[in-house]
């Protein structure tokens, strides 16, 4: 890769990191800035907005994916804790009729 295709890149990121102390950036304003600093025309510009909206939605779904199996942990504890409950009650149900059972005898 020659000097001249890293010169804007090199550019770049010392200007974010100049922007990036006094203003929080998303990642897509990022990608955005990135392209237009370059000098990207609106093809690659578009394509680097589209790649960084991929990856966040991609990051949302991992995101959401675990968010989902903590709550279906959540549930199943929850509905194990109902059953064991339930089969407490039973059981106490057995026990007295059993009691009362061996008293008429």
């Amino acid at each position: 890769m020659s000097n001249s295709r890293l010169f804007p890149l090199r550019k770049f990121k010392s200007s974010v990191h100049e922007i990036s102390g006094s203003t929080h950036y998303t990642r897509d304003e990022l990608h955005e800035l990135f392209a237009r600093r370059t000098g990207a025309g609106r093809r690659p510009r578009m394509r680097l907005i589209a790649s960084g909206l991929v990856r966040h939605l991609h990051d949302s779904a991992e995101k959401a994916k675990v968010r989902g199996r903590s709550a279906l942990k959540q549930i199943s504890v929850r509905m194990a804790l109902l059953a064991s409950r339930k089969l407490i009650t039973i059981a106490d149900r057995i026990e007295r009729k059993a009691r009362a059972f061996q008293k008429s005898r």
